[in-house]
């Protein structure tokens, strides 16, 4: 297997939403399709805005948006 792929996504994992939680679920059942290691790490949106943000977000080699997280988030 080569070396991890490392993914963010950004958004706010939130284990009770009915579809968040399966977006890592369906990078690792690709990842295993292309034996390919994966890792994955959530990044919450508003951490977007701090310093030093770009600098870790360039340590991945890709970048996942989570659609819609924020807004579940917020309780709308």
């Amino acid at each position: 297997m080569a070396d991890a792929v490392r993914i963010a996504i950004l958004g706010e994992f939130d284990p009770k939403s009915p579809t968040l939680p399966f977006i890592d679920q369906s990078m690792q059942h690709a990842a295993h399709k292309l034996n390919i290691g994966l890792e994955s790490q959530w990044v919450p949106t508003p951490s977007l805005l701090e310093s030093g943000t770009l600098k870790r977000l360039e340590s991945f080699d890709g970048i996942w948006a989570a659609p819609g997280s924020r807004r579940h988030a917020e309780g709308n």
